[in-house]
């Protein structure tokens, strides 16, 4: 049997400003997170808060969040931020309109 783990997102631009700073106190107080980390996790953007994880802690961690309001996405872990995917994917679409253009130097 082949065991699938999990990446944890939290994307904190779904939620207004009062529900992410409580989010951020709860981080500070419950996780005992550094404040500037916590800040880090509300401040607009999707976050991967844990890598790799179980389903049982992918389970426990959900219920965790959405005591506070919060719904977090789950998605199978490819070992790879998605994030970089799409600037990698960019990267190479940019190179190969550059190479069919000519514009590619060559050394």
């Amino acid at each position: 049997m082949i065991s699938t783990t999990m990446d944890i997102w939290l994307d904190s631009a779904r939620y207004d400003r009062e529900t992410l700073s409580d989010l951020r106190d709860n981080l500070v107080r419950v996780f005992n997170l550094p404040t500037h980390q916590a800040d880090t996790l509300v401040n607009g953007n999707a976050h991967r808060i844990k890598r790799a994880c179980s389903q049982e802690e992918a389970e426990k961690l959900t219920k965790q969040f959405a005591s506070w309001g919060i719904e977090l996405r789950i998605e199978a872990s490819t070992g790879k931020n998605p994030e970089t995917l799409k600037r990698q994917k960019l990267a190479q679409r940019q190179c190969s309109r550059s190479h069919r253009a000519g514009t590619v130097s060559r050394t």
